[in-house]
């Protein structure tokens, strides 16, 4: 405030800052523990780790980034930069897993009648004659539902108190279908022919599952420790 009532009053602005330096509070962001069995369920890969890691580098980033942390004394590491420097973190951010389920796609079956009103021809007195046509689609459509559970808990290391505890579960939702359709092709829509075009299932890999499932959890896990570090 000094600099503020007392334009220019000397060191104010460095006595301002080295108070903020003494109230900051290290907090070091540990490694994603993964208690969900899901990098033992036959397919851990690299990316599995490559996602997990750039998840807890990437919270080390937008934690520190300068728009942000003005706002709070508190600066971010990650567990590997705490061992180099030789720091000593007051709090520390546990990231949990407790589920990561990506179950094998469903195939179902359905049908449905379309009917469209359409000109057939014209009279003698070249107007227009029209008449009801039908077909029916008949589908097979593939689905599944991904969940993930992650805890995000913001723990002070001297004491063992929990400044933030949360729970964030998200899910992945993927649908697609092809058909063939029998009866009269006029009553058929854009939509109809899109779905009896498609040739083959693409189903999404673990992978791409697993970094839309990440990316709708991370913002929710980012804003936890933003509001815990907020004072």
């Amino acid at each position: 405030k000094a600099d503020k009532i007392t334009p220019g009053y000397k060191d104010a602005k460095e006595k301002m800052k080295e108070a903020f330096e003494n109230a900051t509070v290290i907090a070091v962001i540990n490694p994603i523990r993964d208690n969900s069995f899901f990098n033992r369920s036959g397919w851990g890969s690299s990316y599995y780790n490559y996602s997990n890691e750039y998840f807890q580098q990437k919270l080390i980033r937008d934690l520190s980034n300068t728009s942000y942390s003005n706002n709070y004394p508190a600066k971010f590491y990650g567990d590997w930069e705490i061992r180099r420097n030789q720091l000593m973190p007051d709090w520390e951010v546990n990231l949990t897993l407790r589920k990561m389920h990506v179950p094998y796609p469903n195939t179902n079956y359905r049908s449905y009648n379309i009917s469209r009103y359409v000109e057939v021809s014209r009279d003698s007195l070249n107007q227009p004659v029209f008449k009801t046509v039908f077909a029916t689609l008949n589908i097979t459509y593939r689905n599944f539902t991904a969940k993930a559970t992650m805890e995000v808990a913001v723990t002070d290391i001297a004491t063992g108190n929990k400044i933030r505890y949360r729970t964030i579960n998200e899910t992945y939702e993927w649908y697609e279908e092809m058909g063939t359709y029998t009866g009269d092709s006029r009553a058929l829509g854009p939509k109809d022919w899109e779905i009896i075009n498609r040739r083959q299932f693409n189903d999404p890999k673990k992978e791409y599952i697993l970094d839309q499932l990440y990316r709708k959890i991370y913002p929710a896990v980012l804003g936890e420790i933003r509001t815990a570090a907020y004072w």
